[in-house]
């Protein structure tokens, strides 16, 4: 069992997503709506309206950074709004004080507060750029009472998202994950649903390059919703590593065996359970995965597309090598567009042993910094950055 405090600090992927998005995505994001919209001027038939709605929709993850932004750069407005939907209050009740003695051991400075609602049991949230409280909710109190260390995992999965910095992104009253949600029902209402009506009505247009375009928009969605995805996935299985390391993973286990049952969107923003139940157990898969699952989430965006662009190439008469050139080119130039973050990817692997102590010490001040992995899982981490880098600069321009 690690000793008191410290626990294995996974890379920050969240943050690398949210500044690289910040920097890259959106002007991205701009400038192909931009395109898109002078593209289908002009037109007035069904199919050209449709992909007008479709970029309208793909303009979601821009309201997605700029809900997030408000919430990271004003903590404290976020963390008054929080108390005052929540109720939560300072509570001085025994159950209460032994929870506050807990976690002021791991996180001294950090604040409880208590509402009587139901649902959840505890959540992080900022209350200014270094300052957090936990919200405790009314089932956590019979939690402490019938399984001590189950109780104080919950407590040390909200605290190691302190300790990552992510609660200013993902705590309780972030919108990222709602706005995640949101694409969800936004995919199926205004895209997946009118693609399919339009279709089925008029099949001929399964011939042409206006419905083919029709096929390529319709993944863009899902597509987007696969990094912001991967990154909050990679947020909760890193805070578990800490209640993991420091209580046990029986205890962890039991901990989300007692969580409320997940509704249909959880696995939008968090991972199944069962899958976090058998990592706590095995840590090395585990911090693997913590630190190859970005790459994992990159090449898996790069199939979704090469399997919404197949089809469009079939449909507009290309043979089979034809589509497969074009294929090629749009690997080479995903890899390409990719390739500054996945050189800034590559570089926090190979220096995060040196930053991780620094970056705990950043966000919980007073506290046994965190630990990186070995270094050689790190090194091992490295392959997947360094084959897609390589991979851009070698696949031939067809």
């Amino acid at each position: 069992m690690t000793r008191p405090g410290v626990a294995t600090v996974a890379p920050p992927w969240i943050w690398m997503f949210f500044i690289g998005y910040l920097a890259i995505g959106v002007p991205d994001s701009i400038d192909t709506w931009q395109r898109q919209l002078a593209d289908y001027s002009g037109h007035h038939s069904v199919p050209f309206t449709l992909l007008k709605v479709f970029a309208a929709v793909e303009l979601l993850p821009v309201a997605f950074l700029v809900a997030g932004l408000a919430g990271v750069v004003l903590p404290s407005v976020r963390g008054r709004l929080v108390e005052r939907r929540f109720g939560l209050v300072p509570d001085d009740r025994p159950v209460i004080a032994e929870m506050r003695r807990f976690v002021e051991a791991y996180a001294p400075g950090v604040e409880l507060r208590v509402t009587l609602r139901p649902g959840r049991q505890a959540r992080v949230y900022p209350v200014g750029l270094r300052r957090a409280r936990i919200a405790v909710f009314r089932p956590m109190a019979a939690l402490w009472r019938q399984d001590r260390q189950a109780a104080q995992a919950v407590l040390l999965h909200e605290i190691a998202h302190l300790r990552q910095g992510d609660h200013l992104i993902v705590g309780l009253g972030s919108p990222f994950p709602w706005l995640v949600r949101v694409w969800a029902p936004a995919f199926l209402l205004a895209e997946l649903l009118p693609a399919l009506i339009l279709f089925a009505t008029r099949p001929p247009l399964l011939g042409t390059t206006v419905g083919a375009q029709v096929v390529l928009d319709l993944g863009a969605v899902p597509r987007q919703l696969i990094l912001p995805v991967a990154a909050l996935w990679l947020a909760e299985l890193g805070a578990d590593r800490f209640p993991a390391e420091v209580v046990g993973p029986d205890a962890l286990r039991r901990a989300l065996e007692r969580s409320r049952s997940a509704p249909w969107y959880s696995p939008l923003s968090h991972p199944p359970a069962g899958v976090r139940r058998k990592l706590a157990a095995h840590p090395r898969a585990a911090t693997l995965i913590l630190l190859t699952g970005w790459f994992a989430a990159l090449v898996v965006k790069l199939a979704a597309t090469i399997a919404a662009a197949t089809p469009a190439f079939l449909m507009i008469g290309n043979s089979v090598p034809e589509t497969a050139r074009g294929l090629t080119r749009g690997v080479r130039a995903f890899l390409v567009d990719g390739r500054p973050l996945l050189l800034v990817a590559l570089a926090l692997l190979l220096t995060w042993p040196l930053l991780a102590p620094v970056w705990t010490r950043r966000w919980s001040p007073g506290t046994p910094p965190g630990r990186p992995a070995r270094y050689p899982l790190y090194l091992a981490a490295t392959a997947p950055p360094t084959l897609l880098v390589l991979a851009s600069y070698l696949i031939p321009t067809v």
